[in-house]
């Protein structure tokens, strides 16, 4: 059966091995679909533990209205869902302490997706933090680790006794680099958590 974790696990790995690919990306506002389909593309075709072909397992995304789905085959027309995971993209601007915000719709597409109380399949977040050193981020926050421990923090009050993370709500190292933009020297810090609903 697909591990959602260790599938995480191969899209940090995948990243972090091509930080120069993707640095880039996360240089302006990547949004959740470019990575998704980035998600799809390692699981699907770049070798891993997590998700294989040999064990007829693939991934889609968008489907059914879920980030990502991993499904097990058992034959040519028919699968079975194993694996539920939202995915979101957080810079600094966007502010956890509102009435509504990133963790509430991530959580609550989770739980009502867990709703039918199908024990075999997994929910998960899969959660990507992206700091810069753009005026308009570094200005509130002037280093990377202010910015990730403060939503850290948050997320795990909020909700670690519905959820589990393996990493225990700590973001774990993605892509850490620079490069030149428009003249100066541009920092990007990349983080990444995951938590699963406990069922």
């Amino acid at each position: 059966m697909a591990s959602a974790q260790v599938s995480f696990d191969d899209i940090i790995t995948n990243l972090s091995n091509n930080t120069e690919r993707f640095i880039y990306q996360f240089n302006f506002s990547a949004c959740e679909l470019w990575l998704c389909n980035e998600i799809c593309r390692i699981l699907n075709f770049e070798e891993g533990d997590g998700t294989s072909a040999g064990k007829n397992e693939f991934a889609y995304n968008e489907d059914n209205k879920r980030d990502i789905s991993i499904y097990k085959s058992l034959s040519s027309s028919e699968s079975s869902l194993l694996e539920h995971i939202e995915v979101k993209v957080v810079y600094p601007s966007q502010n956890l302490t509102r009435d509504k915000n990133w963790l509430d719709s991530l959580v609550c597409k989770l739980d009502s997706a867990s709703g039918n109380n199908d024990s075999s399949i997994g929910y998960h977040g899969w959660v990507f933090f992206v700091w810069t050193s753009d005026l308009k981020y570094s200005k509130k926050y002037p280093e990377p680790e202010m910015f990730f421990d403060k939503d850290v923090e948050f997320i795990q009050n909020k909700i670690g006794n519905c959820y589990e993370s393996p990493s225990r709500f700590k973001s774990i190292d993605v892509i850490d680099g620079n490069f030149e933009w428009r003249g100066e020297d541009k920092f990007i810090v990349v983080k990444g958590m995951q938590f699963t609903k406990i069922v």
